[in-house]
Formats: structure tokens, C-alpha cells, sequence
């Protein structure tokens, strides 16, 4: 599991880098030349290109690669979206990421050589916004696994920034209007706020909602003598589902599995979180052992009764998860990084004894 957890890290770092870059940019116009330029050094691709949707079926270039890789500013391109078969087909499909392999290369649509090509399509909630397509021109380099989870996460990325900078513009038109526009002024910044905690994908809170919560109930246990109690759950064998029946059905199996979480426990005091790639953590405030156990088991129940198919599982033919759990009464001296150490002590344990099951930290705290 660290080889895991090391190998997502390296990408959380390198995404957490290039959004930092985007969100500091001055204009639209040098966020792009940034995400182009930032995203070709952090994931080792030859050549890579923006293009944003500006009409019901028209598409404009920002910036991108020629076809020796040097970053040029590509806003002189522009076709209708159509022109681009691959990427037309992934917007009609709601399709994240694809790739084709050993396909001709182009260049403001002329050939320049074959290899692999990739799209990511970059989204506003339903709407499409555009695309980010990239190739190996130049080195001929095969594709990587790390290239790909990255450049999916990177579309996620890329798309907030998008959407962020776009709301943003608007703000600063409606801050000029009439009064009248306040509740708009206002919705938008609401708005805004919510896309930070909020993960794109499984719309569940995502880590730093988690984190915010967690550093919240633990001041307000530590005062009333409640305890605060995690369980961490991670799908087992998730990447050979990826593998065997391609990333839309990962990320279908997610959301599936997100929204039965999501809606499976009755307390109030909770929250339900993505903590990255294919696992998922619940915290709760002031809920006993036993119940802690009973939820765990709950979740093991309900996620095969999904039974949504995966016959390379080597546990049966269905998805199946592994939860880890742990209970601790804060302290002054006691962190809840701690307890969510704990928790994923607890869940590597879980995978050790076969999957399938829960364990709980054997050191938790009895309430």
C-alpha cells in the first residue's frame, strides 16, 4: 500500500504544482501557456494543445506545441468541432480521457508523422468547454500509466481553472452593474467556494473538505468529551478493473459506489469524502465502536449487493471493498492525523487477510 499511496502522491504533488501556477496566472491567456507548459515538464509528453469550445459547434486554439515542441500561442486556430472526429465523438459520449494508437500525427490538419494521440475533454458541470489533446511526435515514447491517470486528474484541473477564471470575469462585469445584480454576484461566489470542496468526479466532498472537517470536530470533541471515529475504504483491485474494462468504467464504478455511500449512514454529524483515486473515507463525530462496526459491515454488504461486474477481482465476480477503522478520543497531544494513520493501518491490514472485510485498529479507543 505505500507504493500506492507514494505513487499517487508523486501525481497529487505534480497536479498540486501546476494548480497553483493556474491559479495565480494574470489572464486567461497566460493560465494556458502555463497548463501547456508546466504540464508537458511534469508529465514527460512530446507535444500537447488547449482548445476551447466558442460556439455551438466552433472551436479556437490557445496555446500549444509546434511541431519541434517549442509553446506557441495558437489562438489563430480555429474549425468547427466536428472537424475533430475523435474528440466530437468523446464530447457526445461524455468521455473523459482516450487515446489512439499507432495513428497519424497532425498539425493544423496536416500530416506530420504516426504515433499515439490523446484527448482529455474538459468540462463545466454537463457543458463541454473544450479539450486537451497531446502526442509523442517527437520521441516516439510509449504511453505510461502515470501519463494517463495524470493527464485525467490534469483535466479536472485545467477544467476548474477554466470555469474559475470564467466566473471570475463575469464577477467583475457584474460588480460594475446596477444593484440589481447582487443575487447573481452572490450565487457565483457561492459557487465558487462549493467547487473547492467538492470532487468533480464522485461530487462527494473531496480531501481538503475532509481535512477542514476533521480539524473542525476535533477542537469541538476535545471540549465535550466525544469521541471521533474513521473508516477508510479503498476498492479492491480497482487498477485491474481499469485495466480490463477502460477508465469510464472506473470512473462509473466510482460514482456508483460514492453515491451509495453517500446516502447509506443516518447520522448527522458525518462526512463522506474522496481521499484519492479509488478510495473513500467516512468521518464521524460521537458514534460508539459498535456502531462503528456495524457501519463498516453495512458498506461491505451493500457494495456487492451493487454486484457490479468485475470478473478479474480474484475474490468473486463482483466489485468488492476493504475497509479500515479506528476510534480515538482527542487530546491536546493527540493530532487526528493520527486517527486517520490509524485508519489506514487498520485498512492495509483488511487487505493483507484477503480483502472483502473490515478490520478495525486494535488500539482504538472504547466507547
Amino acid at each position: 500500500m505505500n507504493n500506492h499511496i507514494d505513487y499517487y502522491d508523486d501525481e497529487v504533488n505534480d497536479l498540486h504544482d501546476i494548480s497553483y501556477l493556474l491559479g495565480h496566472a494574470k489572464s486567461q491567456d497566460e493560465m494556458f501557456k502555463i497548463a501547456i507548459e508546466q504540464s508537458i515538464l511534469k508529465l514527460n509528453i512530446d507535444r500537447m494543445a488547449i482548445f476551447l469550445i466558442t460556439g455551438e459547434d466552433s472551436v479556437q486554439g490557445t496555446y500549444g506545441t509546434d511541431t519541434e515542441g517549442n509553446v506557441v500561442n495558437e489562438s489563430y486556430f480555429t474549425s468547427t468541432i466536428k472537424e475533430h472526429a475523435f474528440a466530437w465523438e468523446m464530447i457526445q459520449d461524455r468521455t473523459y480521457i482516450g487515446f489512439n494508437k499507432n495513428t497519424t500525427l497532425l498539425h493544423d490538419f496536416e500530416h506530420v508523422g504516426i504515433g499515439w494521440n490523446g484527448y482529455v475533454t474538459l468540462w463545466d458541470g454537463s457543458d463541454p468547454i473544450g479539450w486537451i489533446a497531446c502526442d509523442n511526435l517527437l520521441s516516439k515514447a510509449p504511453l505510461t500509466n502515470k501519463q494517463v491517470n495524470t493527464l485525467k486528474m490534469l483535466g479536472f484541473v485545467v477544467s476548474q481553472h477554466v470555469v474559475r477564471s470564467r466566473y471570475q470575469e463575469k464577477l467583475i462585469r457584474i460588480n460594475v452593474e446596477l444593484e440589481v445584480k447582487t443575487k447573481q454576484l452572490e450565487y457565483l461566489t457561492s459557487e465558487l467556494e462549493a467547487m473547492a470542496f467538492i470532487d468533480p468526479l464522485t461530487l462527494v466532498k473531496n480531501r481538503r473538505a475532509l481535512d477542514l472537517y476533521l480539524r473542525e470536530i476535533w477542537i469541538k470533541s476535545s471540549t465535550e468529551n466525544k469521541p471521533v471515529s474513521v473508516l477508510m475504504i479503498d476498492i479492491d483491485n480497482f487498477k485491474l478493473l481499469n485495466d480490463s474494462h477502460g477508465h469510464l468504467a472506473g470512473d462509473r464504478c466510482l460514482q456508483t459506489i460514492a453515491n451509495l455511500l453517500n446516502n447509506l449512514v443516518s447520522e448527522n454529524d458525518r462526512i463522506l469524502a474522496r481521499y484519492g483515486g479509488e478510495e473513500f473515507v467516512f468521518a464521524f463525530l460521537d458514534i460508539n465502536k459498535e456502531r462503528l462496526i456495524e457501519i463498516a459491515a453495512l458498506i461491505l454488504d451493500k457494495v456487492r449487493d451493487l454486484k457490479i461486474p468485475h470478473p478479474y477481482n480474484m475474490i468473486n465476480d463482483y466489485v468488492t471493498v476493504s475497509v479500515g477503522g479506528a476510534l480515538m478520543q482527542p487530546t491536546p497531544n493527540r493530532q487526528y492525523l493520527e486517527l486517520v494513520k490509524n485508519a489506514d493501518v487498520a485498512l492495509y491490514k483488511a487487505k493483507e487477510d484477503g480483502k472483502n472485510r473490515y478490520s478495525i485498529f486494535p488500539e482504538s479507543d472504547s466507547f
